[in-house]
């Protein structure tokens, strides 16, 4: 018990460095993060458009259509699903393990 006592006497003394070091600390690394922060590997935007009707004018069922039509796609294009796929035919193969193997093995 004298051993807590006197582990708490020195905590209560030493409290204003205790909490100016960890506010130090903690400055010091949200300064960092904010410095060097990595920019964004790859960011893409597009524009879906969904040709509504071949007359000079669509019907109110038709616009409807389209406005389910073009939230599906918008749906799709953000899936991860979708997302991992472009990711894939995107990134390079891999190197292979041995550049030129022997047929001897």
């Amino acid at each position: 018990m004298v051993v807590m006592q006197r582990f708490l006497g020195i905590l209560r003394r030493r409290i204003a460095v205790i909490i100016l070091t960890a506010l130090v600390i903690l400055g010091a690394g949200a300064l960092a993060n904010r410095l060097l922060k990595a920019p964004p590997v790859y960011t893409a935007s597009a524009t879906v458009r969904i040709r509504v009707s071949q007359g000079a004018s669509a019907s109110a069922p038709e616009q409807g259509n389209a406005e389910r039509l073009r939230n599906t796609y918008a749906q799709l294009l953000v899936s991860r699903p979708f997302l991992e796929a472009v990711a894939q035919r995107l990134s390079p193969p891999p190197p292979p393990l041995c550049p030129n193997p022997s047929p001897n093995g």
